[in-house]
């Protein structure tokens, strides 16, 4: 490998590798919220439409109960094909205030909504928690879709980076040096997927036992050290490969 200066050697070892991986877990977590959001919103399809006939008979408390169901299933669903960081942290978040890893059950909410509503009969109950069932919190959809434009403007400054690159190799090197730094790019992906999948995998001996707000600093701290050292470990050895053999 050409000799480079110290902080080349940690622009494309360190913070480039970490860059390619968190842009894409930036892009996929504000287009997973998108799919999340609109596919709550049309969990209650089937029984507002049941409601609109006057001859229909709700029982609201079988519909609730097949609501929370499914929102819980839609919410495992779509965490299951984001960052797995962003799981773990989830389930333990969901251990901590409803007792289980996958969200509130119809006990749960049905409690929360008669406390905050000691007038309602149980039928408005049943009824408000069908229809928040569809509702998702405003806050975290602000927040994925901030990651999805982050996600957005690291790609923007390594697309910049690459033509940068490009445009200062000759002529007859510039389809060696691009596949380069596109290969480096995949095994930042890669790296950091293989990474944080191990951490997570690993994370336990540091948070069992612990409250959530205890655990949630160790957690993130490990999995990202755990996907920045596994981008930069194969985007090193991917540049030493391609310097021997490609050359």
């Amino acid at each position: 490998m050409n000799r480079r200066n110290s902080l080349y050697f940690i622009l494309i070892l360190g913070v480039e590798p970490f860059a390619v991986y968190w842009s894409g877990v930036g892009m996929m977590a504000g287009e997973l919220r998108r799919e999340y959001t609109e596919k709550a919103a049309r969990l209650n399809d089937k029984w507002l439409a049941m409601s609109q006939q006057t001859d229909s008979v709700i029982d609201y408390v079988l519909v609730a109960k097949e609501i929370v169901d499914s929102r819980n299933a839609l919410k495992q669903s779509i965490r299951e094909d984001g960052n797995a960081l962003m799981q773990r942290w989830a389930e333990l978040r969901n251990l901590e205030k409803y007792g289980n890893e996958l969200g509130p059950n119809v006990l749960y909410l049905y409690n929360k909504i008669s406390a905050k509503h000691r007038d309602w009969s149980a039928e408005q109950v049943y009824q408000e928690m069908v229809a928040g069932a569809t509702r998702t919190n405003e806050n975290v959809n602000d927040f994925a879709a901030k990651l999805e434009w982050a996600g957005y403007m690291l790609v923007g400054v390594l697309l910049l980076r690459l033509a940068w690159t490009l445009s200062r190799a000759s002529a007859d090197a510039r389809l060696r040096v691009g596949g380069q730094v596109l290969g480096s790019w995949l095994m930042a992906i890669v790296g950091g997927t293989l990474g944080m999948a191990g951490a997570v995998a690993s994370s336990h001996w540091l948070t069992d036992g612990l409250a959530f707000e205890s655990a949630s600093p160790r957690l993130i701290v490990w999995c990202m050290v755990g996907a920045a050292l596994a981008a930069s470990g194969l985007v090193a050895l991917w540049y030493w490969i391609y310097e021997k053999f490609a050359n």
